[in-house]
């Protein structure tokens, strides 16, 4: 019986004990002789011997073992079909496909008996492979969208009257994602016309529902590169490239899918965009109100101007949740920092990171933490996150054709000096140096101004400024209130995470220790000797359980530093003009602030994150 085998591995390995596997296997009996179905697993999961994690690290292990033990996926797949119908009729199958003839497949026989349909064959074959096969689809019939040339489609044959010879079964180690599709399914796809094909191909493509598909997914970008001959997409989520196979287009294609991507475009951008250009890099953006998201394009040439990249950036128009600063992932005592500074009266509150970083959700929170008898005011390209506060009113920037009718960054800034603001967020501080002496103005005149910048470091803030917008060291000096950097990282799912007993992250951590500043290495030394000792506990990544749909991680946390100037340091900072590095020591030695690695080990130590090279890339 298949599960006693599975039964006997768990029992082999130490899983649960022969009286613990006794006792499941008589609860399944129990319940199949009641009518009902049940498998091994959910017995085990539902007894406690085993949690779902657990299980499907189980199942991974045993069919992985069964493959080799049958010879190979074909005979593992007949194995499972054995047992599931049981050998009686088994048996009897074997005897309609001898009546009819050897070279019609078993799989057609189940199909014709109606013992085992198409589709419910499609079904068993996708569940008992999922666990060991990457990049596995459940298709259909719009599984037109696959090439040929590059999938596998995975058949349940009959008669074998097909123009290319499809295999029926999965391959563990194939190197490319697969589709499972009933026989009638990939007849009907083949029978199709060319320009029935091709009608359904553009239809599917059209970059709408691109951007839907992204949407859903939650991704924050969409990248479309050319590599070899083909097209591929790729959805940016929780800050990782992740490629999406059925979007792949061949060469032509994709280059037909880029032009009609700047058609639309040239309709939605101001300006000097020329669908035609393959020459230079061009910005434009797309507007889809009804889908509540703007989104910023770049399209790149390579090299030899045949062949042009997109970029998308998804500006999602959210309506900005009031959560704690805490639930946001940073540390309670910066949190209470963070709420302090935006009680302040005048100054420039910076915010720095690279894209994706969490700079706009944090700008956005900040302000809901401001107290309702302050007016704040706000200007933004787009405005992201609606804050449904009345004290606060947000306006997004306006390029019309006419010159004399435009509201960008500097004509909002100007027109709020009249209308008696106690807080301005300015959605980002852009190289424009009107814009910067207004900001500076307004920061000095008693405003607190709230701004996002790209500089690598909070505490490169000064010579970054001073460098790009051509500003005086002591208006910075004197007027910047406060300076955060994040960096965000994949956060551990608190479900499946696991103990790392291996020592990865003590690995991870040794390796960077030979690369990190100077600064930095005692700390990391610390933390090496407490794990090493025993006194901590970190962990890894699991397996990935339903909470997480298998990833492992649950959502990302911000990896960031940050300081405060006091009368102190500012006098020290105009007598000795220091570099970011004696800034970043200076901060962490009179404790108005923190560097990255302090928070690093925090979240480490307390099992939020992993050591991970994702990770340990926010901190060198």
């Amino acid at each position: 019986m298949e599960t006693t085998r599975f039964g006997e591995f768990l029992v082999q390995n130490g899983v649960l004990s022969a009286e613990e596997l006794r006792e499941c296997l008589e609860e399944q009996k129990r319940r199949e002789a009641q009518g009902e179905r049940i498998f091994l697993g959910k017995v085990l999961v539902e007894r406690g011997v085993l949690t779902e994690h657990e299980l499907k690290h189980h199942l991974r292990q045993f069919t992985k073992r069964e493959i080799s033990r049958l010879g190979g996926e074909n005979n593992f797949i007949i194995h499972r079909i054995r047992a599931r119908i049981g050998e009686e009729r088994f048996r009897e199958v074997l005897n309609i496909r001898n009546r009819l003839g050897t070279d019609i497949h078993l799989l057609a026989v189940l199909d014709t008996t109606g013992i085992m349909p198409y589709s419910e064959q499609k079904t068993f074959i996708y569940n008992i492979f999922a666990p060991v096969v990457e990049d596995l689809y459940l298709g259909d019939e719009t599984s037109l969208l696959y090439d040929e040339k590059t999938r596998v489609y995975l058949l349940s044959l009959g008669e074998q009257t097909v123009p290319v010879e499809p295999v029926w079964c999965p391959r563990v180690n194939a190197g490319r994602p697969q589709v499972l599709l009933s026989f009638g399914e990939y007849l009907r796809i083949i029978q199709r016309t060319e320009k029935d094909r091709e009608t359904e191909k553009h239809r599917a493509l059209t970059f709408q529902d691109l951007v839907m598909d992204a949407l859903s997914k939650e991704a924050s970008d969409i990248h479309i590169v050319s590599k070899d001959d083909f097209y591929h997409v790729f959805f940016r989520i929780d800050g990782v490239l992740k490629r999406q196979p059925k979007y792949l287009l061949r060469l032509e294609e994709g280059e037909e899918f880029i032009t009609r991507v700047k058609e639309e475009a040239s309709l939605h951008t101001k300006g000097r965009f020329r669908v035609e250009e393959k020459a230079v890099a061009q910005d434009a953006r797309i507007d889809y109100p009804e889908l509540g998201v703007s989104l910023r394009l770049v399209f790149i040439p390579d090299g030899t101007l045949s062949k042009t990249s997109l970029t998308a950036r998804l500006l999602v128009r959210r309506r900005m949740k009031v959560k704690s600063l805490e639930e946001l992932g940073y540390l309670p005592e910066d949190a209470e920092v963070l709420r302090r500074v935006v009680k302040r009266r005048g100054g420039l509150l910076l915010i720095s990171g690279i894209t994706g970083s969490g700079k706009s959700t944090l700008a956005a929170s900040l302000l809901t933490h401001i107290d309702s008898t302050r007016k704040v005011v706000t200007v933004e390209d787009p405005v992201e996150y609606v804050v449904n506060l009345p004290h606060v009113e947000q306006h997004q920037i306006y390029v019309p054709d006419e010159a004399e009718k435009k509201m960008g960054f500097l004509e909002y800034i100007k027109a709020f000096k009249r209308a008696d603001p106690d807080v301005i967020f300015v959605g980002e501080i852009r190289r424009d140096p009107d814009l910067v002496t207004s900001v500076v103005e307004a920061a000095q005149a008693g405003q607190l101004v709230i701004s996002t910048v790209h500089i690598k470091s909070a505490f490169d803030v000064y010579r970054a400024l001073a460098q790009l917008f051509e500003l005086d060291f002591y208006t910075l000096a004197t007027t910047i209130l406060f300076s955060l950097n994040q960096s965000l990282v994949p956060a551990l799912c608190p479900d499946c995470r696991i103990e790392d007993r291996e020592g990865a992250n003590l690995a991870a951590l040794r390796e960077a220790l030979d690369i990190a500043p100077i600064g930095h290495k005692d700390p990391f030394r610390e933390i090496l000797g407490e794990a090493e000792s025993g006194k901590i506990t970190t962990y890894r990544r699991g397996e990935g359980c339903q909470r997480c749909e298998g990833q492992g991680y649950l959502g990302r946390t911000p990896i960031y530093e940050y300081f405060f100037p006091t009368s102190e340091f500012v006098d020290w900072l105009l007598r000795e003009a220091p570099s970011m590095y004696d800034i970043e020591r200076k901060v962490c030695r009179l404790n108005i602030g923190k560097n990255r690695l302090q928070v690093f080990l925090v979240k480490l130590r307390s099992g939020l994150i992993e050591a991970s090279d994702e990770t340990l890339k926010a901190l060198l």
